[in-house]
């Protein structure tokens, strides 16, 4: 499957993979005679952070590593199969953890190819069935970076979990690399039981569909069903991060444009230095309005000045920008529910 096309405007956060992928690639490259110091130029990162990073990196940073792997390691066998038979399954973070208590080979499968994004933000996969056939495919606009050979470690190593996780054996019936090979073939082959077909329209592992029914050791659906609510969990946390950085702009516009009592939206777009539509469809694309996130603000201020008792409602009025204090009193209940006059009187009973 190709991957799909993805143009980044310029406030929309930078695109990360989780740092456990460049560690554990770090570590194989220092395993083969590789320097921090190498690392560090190829892929412009402090080899600390590299090493013991817990913030999501660019996503270049893998085929960057694999790329100086490739120039400066002497090999005639594919060094991709040889870190994928000593790879922690901790690559994979939380997802490999989790696919353990799935009932069959499909639901493990699945559950990698959902959650992808806890891995990385470009990545692409897909599972399709094709008659008696099921079919892995995946991709990675970085591909070309390293000539494919963070694709074949990455898909190697799902074979070798999927492998490790079913009850019963289980095999290939046909691999394919979108690119050419890095090393003998014979190496492949002992890795997955077949010979890759490569410079292949695709990458992907395919196999009988009945492997997909395969039981897994240690199923729990009690388990998994928690795996995956955690997964769902450390997704959404990684959405909200991802807002909080893209909306930084407008949210530090309307903090400064509010310390001189401005408020209007418009007015707000030309501080965070965007027309007003792009400031709108930014707040859009996150679940929100503009209108919400000065609204947002705004009584948030209304709270912090309410809870000071010298200050009269009719002065915050004025502060916040409303026309008069009716105004402000008939917004103030609008969005929390209660008077300016109620929530003070409560607050100060708390």
């Amino acid at each position: 499957m190709k991957a799909a096309n993805r143009t980044n405007s310029d406030t929309d956060p930078q695109p990360g993979a989780h740092p456990g992928l460049a560690a554990t690639t770090v570590a194989f490259a220092l395993s083969r005679g590789l320097t921090m110091a190498q690392i560090s130029e190829a892929t412009d990162i402090g080899g600390h952070d590299l090493a013991v990073c817990n913030t999501r990196l660019p996503e270049e940073v893998l085929p960057r590593i694999w790329r100086l792997i490739g120039q400066e390691v002497t090999s005639t066998a594919p060094l991709t199969m040889d870190m994928a038979k000593a790879a922690p399954f901790s690559f994979f973070a939380d997802i490999a953890h989790g696919a353990q208590f799935a009932e069959t080979v499909g639901e493990a499968a699945s559950l990698l190819i959902t959650h992808r994004r806890v891995l990385s933000d470009l990545v692409e996969a897909e599972m399709t069935y094709d008659g008696d056939e099921v079919i892995l495919s995946s991709a990675h606009p970085f591909d070309y970076l390293d000539e494919g050979r963070s694709s074949e470690m990455s898909n190697a190593l799902v074979w070798r979990l999927l492998t490790h996780l079913a009850r019963d054996p289980i095999t290939l019936t046909r691999v394919e690399f979108a690119h050419a090979p890095t090393g003998e073939l014979a190496g492949y082959q002992a890795f997955f039981g077949v010979t890759p077909r490569f410079n292949a329209p695709r990458t992907a592992m395919i196999m009988s569909a009945s492997v997909m029914q395969t039981p897994i050791q240690h199923a729990s659906a009690e388990l998994f069903s928690f795996v995956k609510m955690h997964l769902e969990g450390l997704e959404k946390a990684l959405r909200a991060s991802k807002a909080t950085d893209a909306l930084a702009p407008l949210k530090n516009a309307i903090i400064a444009a509010s310390e001189h009592g401005e408020f209007q939206p418009k007015a707000i777009a030309r501080r965070a230095e965007m027309g007003y539509r792009q400031a709108q469809r930014l707040a859009a694309s996150y679940g929100t309005t503009l209108g919400a996130l000065i609204e947002e603000h705004r009584f948030r201020l209304a709270r912090e000045l309410l809870d000071q008792p010298k200050n009269t409602v009719e002065n915050i009025a004025l502060v916040l920008g409303f026309a008069d204090d009716r105004s402000f009193r008939r917004a103030f209940k609008r969005v929390t529910g209660t008077s300016p006059t109620d929530y003070r009187g409560g607050n100060k009973r708390g």
